[in-house]
């Protein structure tokens, strides 16, 4: 077969490829790069199969007699030129993931470098680079998109100033900035800002606008719009609202004021990720924006006002200071992440809001901390960054800066970090730099502090105590787990105590210690009878606490303790411990811990959310992480039955409480999206749960299904039937009424892949990939399914025949070569398959082996699985 020239470089053999692309990055090798980009003009003309792209980039050497590699992928190139003078194709040194000028061809002062692509949006189903979203133009470039647009540098530390012009026949061309000129069919973009290239943003389409405007603290007033489909412009006041609280926020709490004149939203409905931060124009999953009650339930109204407030914090903690290579993603994730944690605690409430985030770190980041895919906050190496976008970057991370506030305190907290945005202002910063600014207003050495960020793995902290003479003994020890105890290093922790007396009183206040040693001891003098601790307050350092603590004293606590999140937590750590007892002993939860639930069930002094906590138990995946660290052989099914059996206890004990409540309950005549309202839904559909282990219970929650006058409701009793096995024609009923909204779809798929009993969940998840509406080139709806069966039906997924494990197997071999992001992230759901029995443990790795062996794997699948079998 023949070929041209331009072409014939572009052919390289796979073994090659496998070599090039599959290559380890090294924070160790990292390099500032030679060239320094001034500014970029960019050229759109947009066709779905062959859009033009036309890249003015001028280049500043910094130092002479280097080649210039600039990275690309997949891209069609048509013609270079520098300073206006055409390069023949045959010139340049191509790759597998970029092409290199040679240095002969490199003029030693600045020069403008000028290139055509072509690419094709409408056949990218990889979701990132420029492509096609029902019709919609759309950009995702962090981390290393921008390289599928053009040639570039297209790394973190490269900052420029961007300026675009777009050309199509879209009624919508929108970019990053502030609109310059518009007329038929173009508009051009300026940014003013230097931005990295994962910051570049581009959208297309057939949309219309929801418009505000927000005036900053300096008298500036700033336009906002968020575009969505005409048919969901009714869906968008939520989100805006979330928005203007957002930047009024982070102006009375971080002096953050926004720096543009105009601030973008985009939804759209094929996103891989939550949302994107890109400098003025966020780009959005459509699900965290789109919200109205009658469609969105109160979870969906809390992940809006969260994933806008991280978005928006994003603009100075991630686009105004940004990362210097993909290494420290930590810096801007972690801090945004607690930025948002801050904003939503706020909003809603500190308490029930810390024990949210407690839960989604133990859950996620801890799985993490316990497998093979561990790796410090700040990761040493990569295969395909992607893949570090996880709960250790952001939930660590986060938990991070939590605790330099703790050692730092709040007043030089503030301090620190308003030198920190004067300082690095336009700079792209290390964790180096990040600490150095603290270590200066704090006038503090926060060196061993820094090993959070080195190390991998978590400490686990024991805790023993004694009493004499009017001195309580703490006795603190920390080891690290999963880190070589000889190479690893104690690390700094923050511990908060405050002590009871033995009727449940307050006797010592919360007061933060430091445990910086393998072995440490704290004292508390003065005493008048053995006090008990209350320790580790709103979990003040994401460690494993093994204290000797009584079942008594845990329920002192439980029953006393002014520091609400320990209160929940003593309460969570009995009943973890109940139904470990029931599986491995079969013994009966104990009448005192349903009865210290049911108190505070009964009690005024505590909101509903809060309440809505207490009444819930332990998830699966909960336990199953709990159990690991503890027993081996760990049966899915046995966590499941026990499960039941402890709310099956519950429900009769509280029997009453549920009979009261709902006697008294009046429904609420109109919705709001209120932390309020929110509580008092939750806790209701958690006393509900536990009314339907009675038939009574069921035929109220039929009846109350066909009547729900909003979303939490509806789908939350949906999810009751399916769940207690006794759904009938509600099934089809509810996705013939909201069959036409894809967000709501998507709850109704996921409510059966996740809540069916484990003996039919594989048939029906089978059927639900079957259905019209599953599409697989949809990662919401591919979540919604695959994802969702994987992560959070633990009996299901793991059934003994190893069924659970070829279904899911199946379909990620076949979404890797459409969209290896989302492949690799429902690969984790392997991750702990250590912790089975040995039977399910053979299965899983004949079905990671069968991952293993994909042709043509995607090197972000090939990353995660490698990992998983390695370990």
């Amino acid at each position: 077969m023949e070929c041209d020239s331009s072409k014939r470089n572009l052919i390289i053999a796979i073994g090659q490829i496998m070599n090039e692309i599959n290559t380890v990055t090294y924070r160790k090798d990292y390099k500032p790069s030679p060239f320094l980009i001034k500014s970029v003009h960019l050229k759109f003309q947009l066709l779905p199969k062959s859009t033009k792209v036309t890249a003015k980039i001028l280049f500043s050497p910094q130092k002479t007699n280097h080649d210039l590699k600039l990275d690309g992928l997949d891209l069609e190139l048509k013609r270079v030129s520098i300073n206006g003078s055409p390069l023949k194709l045959e010139s340049l040194k191509f790759s597998p993931d970029g092409l290199t000028v040679p240095k002969e061809r490199i003029p030693p002062n600045d020069f403008c470098w000028e290139a055509e692509t072509n690419i094709s949006p409408g056949t990218n189903t990889s979701l990132d680079g420029l492509y096609l979203s029902s019709g919609t133009y759309c950009t995702q470039c962090e981390a290393e998109g921008f390289r599928k647009i053009t040639y570039f540098l297209d790394r973190p530390d490269i900052m420029t100033i961007y300026t675009v012009r777009i050309e199509g026949a879209e009624p919508v061309l929108l970019s990053n900035g502030n609109l310059i000129n518009i007329g038929e069919g173009f508009a051009e973009w300026h940014d003013p800002w230097p931005k990295p290239s994962y910051l570049f943003a581009l959208v297309a389409g057939n949309l219309i606008s929801f418009n505000d405007q927000f005036k900053t603290k300096s008298g500036r007033v700033v336009d906002l719009k968020i575009y969505v489909k005409s048919k969901d412009i009714d869906k968008c006041s939520y989100a805006m609202d979330a928005l203007k609280r957002s930047m009024k926020w982070d102006e009375d709490v971080y002096q953050r004021e926004y720096d543009l004149d105009l601030f973008m939203i985009v939804a759209i409905d094929d996103f891989n990720m939550g949302a994107m931060e890109n400098k003025g124009l966020n780009i959005f999953n459509s699900n965290y924006i789109l919200a109205d009650s009658i469609t969105a339930t109160d979870k969906d109204y809390d992940n809006i006002e969260r994933i806008i407030a991280h978005e928006y914090f994003h603009n100075w903690t991630g686009n105004r200071i940004t990362c210097r290579d993909w290494f420290q993603l930590c810096l801007k994730e972690g801090l945004t992440v607690f930025r948002d944690q801050q904003f939503s605690a706020s909003m809603r409430g500190f308490p029930v809001k810390r024990i949210e985030d407690v839960l989604t770190l133990q859950g996620d980041q801890f799985r993490e901390d316990d497998g093979p895919l561990a790796h410090p906050v700040r990761p040493n190496q990569y295969l395909e960054i992607n893949n570090f976008y996880t709960a250790t970057v952001y939930e660590k991370g986060a938990e991070l800066v939590r605790m330099l506030k703790l050692v730092v305190g709040n007043t030089c907290y503030n301090e620190a970090l308003q030198q920190y945005f004067t300082t690095f202002d336009g700079q792209a910063c290390t964790v180096e730099d990040w600490l150095e600014i603290f270590e200066k207003t704090a006038d503090i050495d926060l060196k061993q502090f820094s090993l959070w960020y080195s190390q991998k793995g978590r400490p686990i902290v024991e805790v023993t105590s004694s009493y004499e003479k009017g001195v309580f003994t703490m006795e603190f020890s920390q080891v690290l787990k999963l880190n070589d105890k000889q190479n690893s290093k104690p690390m700094l922790i923050p511990v908060i105590i405050g002590l009871l007396d033995q009727s449940g009183n307050e006797i010592r206040g919360s007061e933060t210690f430091f445990i910086s040693q393998r072995k440490q001891t704290i004292t508390f003098d003065g005493l008048t009878s053995k006090p008990i601790a209350s320790t580790l307050r709103d979990f003040s350092a994401p460690v494993t606490l093994i204290e000797t603590i009584s079942n008594d004293e845990l329920h002192v606590l439980g029953g006393h303790d002014k520091n609400l999140f320990n209160r929940w937590n003593a309460l969570r750590k009995l009943s973890l411990e109940a139904i470990e007892k029931s599986i491995f002993d079969g013994v009966r939860t104990s009448n005192r811990l349903l009865s210290s639930i049911e108190k505070i069930l009964y009690s005024d002094a505590f909101s509903y959310a809060y309440k809505a906590m207490i009444v819930t138990p332990p998830n699966a995946q909960n336990v199953a992480i709990y159990l690991s660290a503890r027993r081996k052989n760990i049966n899915p099914l046995r966590i499941y039955e026990a499960i039941n059996s402890f709310n099956n206890l519950l429900s009769k004990k509280c029997a009453r409480v549920i009979a009261e409540f709902f006697n008294s309950y009046k429904p609420q005549l109109n919705f709001e999206p209120t932390s309020e309202q929110a509580g008092l839904r939750a806790f209701k559909l958690n006393l509900m749960n536990l009314f339907c282990y009675y038939d009574d219970g069921i035929a109220v929650v039929k009846n109350l299904y066909k009547t729900a006058t909003n979303m939490t409701d509806e789908i939350g009793y949906l999810t009751l039937l399916v769940k207690h096995n006794k759904v009938e024609d509600e099934i089809d009923h509810f996705y013939d009424k909201w069959e036409t909204n894809n967000n709501v779809i998507d709850k109704w798929f996921a409510t059966q892949a996740v809540h069916t009993n484990p003996k039919k969940s594989l048939d029906v998840v089978a059927n639900l990939t079957k259905h019209f509406a599953f599409e697989i080139k949809n990662p919401n709806r591919f979540r919604s399914v695959i994802g969702a069966f994987a992560a959070n039906n633990l009996p299901g997924f793991h059934q003994e025949d190893g069924k659970g494990y070829d279904l899911v197997t199946d379909w990620l071999i076949e979404l890797d070569a459409i969209n290896p992001q989302t492949t690799a992230r429902v690969c984790t759901s392997f991750d702990n398959w250590k912790i089975f029995d040995e039977g399910r443990q053979r299965k899983i790795k004949q079905n990671l082996l069968r991952l293993s062996s994909i042709p043509n794997i995607s090197k972000n699948t090939y990353e995660i699985v490698d990992l998983i079998l390695s370990k």
